[in-house]
């Protein structure tokens, strides 16, 4: 699952992640308002999934992952 997880993902979105993280290894008032309000104000989109052309020429049903819902974490914080 986490190697699915870190191919829908740009790197530096998880170097965020994994910054905010061990921000919040020792959580603290001040750490979490400020890692809400940065994570909140970044834009976290998955990469496109790779689409594959079928080779023998039967009908291809080509898909995409839904994007990563985010809530708003201050709400969710507070």
């Amino acid at each position: 699952y986490m190697c699915q997880f870190a191919r829908l993902y740009p790197l530096n979105v998880l170097r965020s992640f994994i910054e905010t993280d061990s921000i919040l290894s020792v959580p603290n008032i001040q750490n979490i308002t400020n890692e809400v309000l940065k994570l909140n104000s970044g834009q976290f989109t998955q990469e496109l999934t790779a689409q594959i052309q079928s080779a023998d020429n039967q009908s291809l049903e080509i898909t995409q992952e839904v994007p990563a819902q985010f809530q708003n974490v201050a709400k969710t914080v507070a």
